[in-house]
């Protein structure tokens, strides 16, 4: 029996692991690659170092230029800033070398695409006409395809972008991008299957080739609407741009909007900001505005969530009070209606403390959690602030939707404790002086000095608490405290013990 029964267990716990999506196991090593990216920029930085020493070991402006291209070619992949100082570096050392020339004016063309200063970029590449590129060496063409396919797309000259691609793809056939861009008929006619197919072929001699093959393979899924690909590609690929140190590609941002289009909404905003922080030590200023209002998107999005996830929580506690308020009514008719009046009295006054406590942790708990989400929203405004964007500011300039939220929470307290205590106005006024008698505001409604009362009353004596529940200062409470004690028949510290047995 007990073997068949462990069995059956054996069974039953496969057949779940086998129904359950195993997004733990596609996320995994892009996980740990994140965890260990300070280790691999620290590796980044010890390569350029040697890199840098080559650099100023070289005994002439050839050998210099050489290093300095090597040095560029490494740093484009991590951050512009390093880019631009090299290529003016490439653009001093070139001299009238036409190979040197052609290959700075490339790689300052990548720059500055990535700098958004597009018609700069094109005016450096309108100096050259494609005849004369395509009677040079391979190491050039490759090297001007690269840098202008994008601009021509991007600027809308399409004939050039065509003719651009159709040459890297004609000089380098084996290359991922090259592969990708010659196969956008086959897109355009949904035969996704066959460009994935092509792209599979691809060579890859590093693992910078590596994350850019995945990436590709991942749009193409993304495109044939095969979701759980895409994101195992687009996975794949930003864990290899961990490897190499990569600060300024995108496979890590659109892993993220994927994963919000798909509901994974905590996982897209872990994997933005990463992307978002890299996006910004890189200095790639189109990727960063295109990252930072993806993570509002986000931010939005998770706003709405804990904002019903509070509703309801609101409306939970708000019946649990009803009931409670319910069972104490009920617990008094029955004490009224028992013959044994000292066992009557003390369950009513265990029930009494019982409904103080829960009273005031309903409260605590409730203005904590607004104010958290709200202390949120202004860590968010403050920082972002920082960064200097007009567009975040106006977003963040939007009243606060905890204040409002703050005075139907007194609200409810205000008519649940009077429902408790209904002749607690009364008692306190037959506590206070002649001619200092509190009234509610309205019907129902305790106004702030009543509502100290009230806290003190169910056992809430520390001013600092006061304070906190009623999101007011701590000198505050103390005015309206001093005040209040100074105008009752009990000017001396009894007030408070006095208050708290009515």
């Amino acid at each position: 029996m007990k073997k068949s029964s462990f069995l059956c267990i054996c069974i039953i716990g496969v057949f779940i692991y086998a129904c359950c999506p195993a997004e733990h196991e596609v996320f995994l090593a892009l996980d740990e690659a994140i965890e260990k990216q300070a280790l691999y920029d620290k590796q980044f930085e010890l390569r350029q170092g040697l890199l840098r020493e080559e650099y100023d070991r070289a005994k002439n402006d050839s050998a210099k230029w050489e290093a300095a291209y090597a040095l560029e070619n490494t740093y484009y992949i991590h951050d512009v800033d390093s880019c631009e100082y090299y290529i003016h570096e490439m653009q001093r050392l070139q001299g009238q070398d036409l190979r040197h020339q052609i290959i700075t004016d490339a790689r300052y063309v990548q720059t500055l695409y990535r700098l958004d200063s597009l018609q700069k970029a094109l005016q450096v590449l309108d100096e050259y006409d494609l005849p004369f590129i395509k009677s040079a060496d391979t190491e050039i063409i490759i090297a001007f395809c690269r840098s202008s396919y994008q601009v021509y797309r991007d600027v809308g000259q399409r004939e050039k972008f065509k003719d651009v691609v159709n040459l890297w793809w004609q000089t380098d056939s084996t290359n991922s991008g090259a592969i990708f861009n010659h196969d956008v008929d086959l897109r355009r006619n949904g035969q996704y299957a066959e460009a994935i197919r092509n792209i599979s072929k691809s060579v890859c001699h590093s693992q910078r080739d590596t994350a850019v093959l995945y990436y590709y393979l991942a749009r193409l899924h993304a495109f044939n609407k095969n979701t759980d690909q895409a994101i195992k590609y687009y996975s794949k690929s930003a864990e290899y741009d961990m490897y190499v140190s990569g600060k300024n590609y995108e496979s890590l941002l659109q892993l993220s909007r994927l994963l919000f289009e798909t509901g994974d909404i905590r996982r897209a905003e872990h994997y933005m900001r990463i992307a978002l922080a890299d996006a910004k030590a890189s200095n790639w200023t189109k990727r960063y505005q295109y990252l930072l209002d993806s993570e509002f998107v986000i931010l939005n999005t998770m706003l709405s969530q804990e904002a019903q996830k509070r509703r309801a929580n609101l409306i939970a506690m708000i019946a649990v009070t009803l009931l409670l308020v319910i069972s104490v009514i009920l617990l008094v008719f029955i004490a009224r209606q028992s013959n044994r009046l000292s066992s009557s009295k003390k369950k009513l006054q265990e029930v009494s403390n019982i409904k103080d406590k829960f009273l005031a942790h309903y409260m605590e708990s409730c203005v904590d959690y607004l104010n958290k989400v709200d202390e949120y929203r202004s860590t968010l405004r403050g920082t972002m602030k920082d960064e200097g964007l007009e567009a975040v500011r106006a977003l963040l300039r939007k009243p606060s939707f905890a204040a409002g939220e703050f005075n139907s929470l007194l609200q409810e307290f205000d008519s649940t404790f009077l429902a408790i205590f209904p002749d607690f106005v009364d008692k306190v006024n037959a506590n206070m002086q002649e001619g200092y008698h509190l009234t509610e505001p309205s019907s129902g409604t305790l106004s702030t000095e009543l509502r100290i009362l009230a806290l003190i009353r169910m056992g809430i004596s520390k001013r600092k608490r006061i304070a906190r529940i009623l999101n007011m200062s701590v000198d505050t409470v103390y005015v309206y405290h001093s005040n209040l004690q100074k105008h009752s028949l009990h000017t001396n510290a009894s007030f408070d013990s006095i208050i708290a047995g009515l």
